[in-house]
């Protein structure tokens, strides 16, 4: 939700720290439980593996998502309208925006797959 609020509104600083401070402490709390939740959910003789994986995997993630949003935040502003000069790089508010919307996105698909993986995990163990 703080991703679809920070695009929504975002001209004030207080409504960005305030979207920040909620986005900030959910992915916090995801990101602090999931090394246990994996740990916990694999063979206990494979807990070095599945955490190796999950730190492995989440590295990939990250160098691939800076990646997007670097190709997102570096179209120039120039392309929308705005004079910039041949030498200077402007990001535009649209650039943001777009980022805050496929943050959102995202989000929202791993929500839909983490309860999916939840049923299915109480289905095989019920």
């Amino acid at each position: 939700m703080s991703f679809l609020a920070t695009a929504a509104f975002h001209t004030a600083i207080w409504q960005l720290v305030v979207a920040k401070v909620l986005a900030g402490a959910g992915i916090g709390v995801a990101l602090g439980a999931l090394p246990t939740v994996i740990a916990e959910a694999g063979a206990p003789s494979r807990t070095g593996i599945t955490t190796a994986l999950y730190n492995n995997v989440k590295t990939l993630g990250g160098a691939v998502a800076g990646a997007v949003v670097a190709v997102i935040l570096a179209t120039p502003a120039s392309e929308t309208g705005s004079p910039v000069s041949d030498t200077q790089e402007a990001v535009s508010e649209s650039g943001y925006v777009a980022v805050w919307l496929l943050c959102a996105l995202l989000s929202a698909g791993a929500a839909v797959a983490a309860a999916a993986a939840r049923r299915g995990a109480a289905n095989q163990a019920g």
